[in-house]
């Protein structure tokens, strides 16, 4: 079979250097026994895949199905099964999700950081400030000690 057509072959034509693989369909088991390998290895499959693991594609699951589909006894799996459509190279890896994760911590905490040396610096300049506005008062209250000759208390 070639390209899903069955082809005629006449192998006493075939040169020395042509090769040939035969695949006949005895001593396989039975349609029963191939049907539920197929199935215990779709279940298989399916829970690789919900468990995460990069064993198994969607193109995987699909021959497989084909597979299940053919020893079944039908022959044109189209009218059972979709292929599926062609997988994107622009999605990231697992670890590139993983390393894109680790980036965005490690970014979110150095804005933790960031804003947190801006608050201490804040606080250092309004404590600059009210010591200025200390000072500015003790220097009034001791030029107003010097007029009157007497203490004074004003903070």
């Amino acid at each position: 079979m070639l390209r899903n057509q069955w082809v005629p072959v006449r192998p006493d034509m075939w040169s020395d250097k042509m090769d040939c693989t035969v695949s006949v369909a005895l001593g396989n088991g039975s349609k029963d026994q191939q049907m539920a390998h197929l199935s215990q290895m779709i279940q298989f499959a399916a829970q690789a895949m919900q468990g995460g693991l990069p064993i198994v594609t969607p193109q995987n699951m699909y021959n497989l199905g084909a597979a299940l589909v053919k020893a079944m006894g039908y022959q044109n799996i189209d009218d059972y099964l979709t292929p599926p459509p062609p997988q994107q190279p622009n999605q990231p890896s697992p670890e590139q999700q993983l390393q894109q994760m680790e980036m965005q911590v490690k970014q979110k905490e150095l804005e933790i950081k960031t804003a947190d040396i801006q608050l201490k610096a804040a606080k250092i300049e309004q404590e600059a400030k009210k010591d200025a506005v200390d000072a500015q008062l003790k220097a009034a209250e001791l030029a107003l000690e010097r007029e009157q000759n007497r203490a004074v208390a004003i903070g």
